[in-house]
């Protein structure tokens, strides 16, 4: 009889496992995989030229399946950054709390954004992630770790970051040196 209970409860906690494995899992929402070069349609370069920097960089489907990001920082013309970023998305992303990346860099220090609605008097939300030079890297990405800015500067009493319908996400680098830098991303996910 103890065998038999034993071997129920070994069942039951094995079942409960499986079953919170998949919860979890069905919980994560792929906003872009870059194995499809489809996948970049939408995305655009804006560097601080907009601005009269002297930046550039551009951003192209890499041999290895991954959206490649590269260029020169400069700090010409009080310039100083370069990004891209997506088209407008357009799924349901209400309850998540943490953006995914898996991203391949050279050991500088980049900023993952979200912005509600394209437009360039909109702030975006911005969490600060480092890169490990020639190695790949899953950053998680708390919602709670995004601060709200505009034109570089944080601003004070915003509602919390929420990423829904229209939102546009995107790569920034611009940590106030010229510099050239190159960044891969294999997929962006929310969890």
């Amino acid at each position: 009889m103890r065998l038999l209970i034993a071997t129920f409860l070994v069942v039951a906690a094995a079942l409960t496992m499986a079953h919170l494995t998949v919860a979890a899992q069905s919980k994560v929402v792929t906003l872009f995989d870059f194995g499809s070069r489809s996948q970049l349609a939408g995305w655009q370069v804006v560097n601080d030229d907009v601005m009269g920097g002297r930046s550039n960089s551009s951003m192209k489907y890499g041999e290895d399946g991954s959206l490649v990001f590269t260029g020169n920082v400069s700090l010409e013309n009080n310039g100083g950054f370069a990004s891209i970023r997506s088209g407008s998305l357009n799924n349901d992303f209400s309850g998540h709390s943490i953006v995914s990346i898996r991203v391949k860099g050279d050991g500088k220090a980049y900023r993952f954004s979200v912005r509600h609605r394209n437009g360039s008097r909109v702030p975006s939300f911005q969490a600060s992630f480092e890169t490990k030079a020639g190695e790949w890297k899953i950053v998680d990405l708390p919602y709670e770790s995004f601060v709200p800015s505009f034109r570089g500067w944080t601003l004070k009493n915003q509602p919390p970051l929420e990423i829904t319908q229209n939102s546009i996400v995107g790569f920034t680098i611009g940590n106030k040196k010229a510099e050239s830098f190159t960044l891969k991303v294999d997929w962006i996910r929310l969890k």
